[in-house]
């Protein structure tokens, strides 16, 4: 399907590198950060957060850690690139996601700059990419959340208790189902969440849980849809896509296999919201437009 939505729903992208190490040296940080300067990552930022961890066991061991992290934004802090060595991950986030070529393209800049200014990590050893997309679906004042979504209400969480909930104060509901393709190595998890919008709980819920930036330090700004009017009662639809993959062999970060893993992973979370919506209502509603081409 070549083509975009100009009035996309889509308000946050995470893409996730884990590695089986991620070990850098103080020089090395350095290095890291003065050749993000010439990416669009210019503006870094440190983060000391305590976390409490627990062992499980007999007697379960609760510890109080500090995780240190670096954040390189750019100056709208719109795109932000985080390195976390203690998950031995790096992330990168956008708030502004109009192509996928343009945030891939931001990718691999940034890890361009850093693999030829640290070469070791040209070998950092992938575990495994994920994209996680984030789309807010607030209907217009004609339609009905359910006219978005390919199955009508059977995709919301709260159609089981449509007829018995005349009377609820407040309903939210969530549906979330994974699949585990053939390859074994690649997992697609999708999460609908049907939130509440009224004059009475006007507070808006825009990102799942678990990617919720704990550090105000770290957070961006976020656009919500138009549509998502909290002075009107209803409901507007929270959708989580995430696709993962896990490399066929140990690849390096320097290696041309990371790119198309991403692409690949990218390519399947678009499918299949594309697969869970309407399209002849997304189409009209949010300014479908053909193009020659769109990874």
């Amino acid at each position: 399907m070549n083509g975009k939505f100009q009035d996309a729903p889509l308000v946050y992208v995470c893409a996730q590198f884990k590695f089986n190490f991620l070990d850098l040296t103080l020089e090395q940080e350095i290095a890291v950060g003065q050749a993000l300067q010439k990416t669009i990552f210019r503006k870094r930022l440190n983060s000391k957060d305590s976390v409490t961890s627990i062992t499980p066991g007999a007697t379960p061991r609760v510890e109080n850690l500090t995780v240190e992290r670096e954040a390189y934004f750019s100056m709208d802090q719109r795109n932000c690139l985080v390195i976390d060595k203690d998950n031995n991950l790096i992330e990168f986030r956008t708030s502004r996601y109009e192509r996928s070529n343009d945030f891939i393209g931001n990718i691999f800049a940034a890890l361009k700059a850093m693999t030829e200014a640290v070469t070791p990590m040209q070998d950092f050893s992938v575990a495994e990419v994920s994209f996680n997309y984030v789309d807010i679906i607030a209907p217009k004042a004609d339609r009905q959340l359910q006219d978005y979504f390919a199955h009508g209400d059977k995709a919301l969480p709260l159609s089981v208790i449509k007829d018995v909930s005349d009377n609820d104060v407040l309903q939210i509901g969530s549906t979330r189902f994974t699949r585990v393709l053939k390859d074994n190595r690649t997992r697609l998890d999708i999460e609908i969440e049907q939130l509440p919008k009224s004059s009475s709980t006007p507070e808006i819920k825009y990102l799942p849980n678990q990617l919720v930036e704990r550090n105000r330090a770290f957070s961006m700004p976020i656009d919500l849809p138009s549509t998502l009017n909290v002075l009107e009662e209803g409901f507007y639809a929270m959708v989580w896509t995430k696709a993962s993959k896990l490399p066929q062999d140990d690849i390096g970060l320097g290696s041309q296999e990371v790119e198309q893993l991403c692409v690949k992973t990218h390519g399947l979370a678009k499918e299949s919201f594309h697969s869970l919506i309407n399209q002849d209502v997304c189409k009209t509603d949010w300014n479908w437009v053909d193009i020659k081409q769109e990874h």
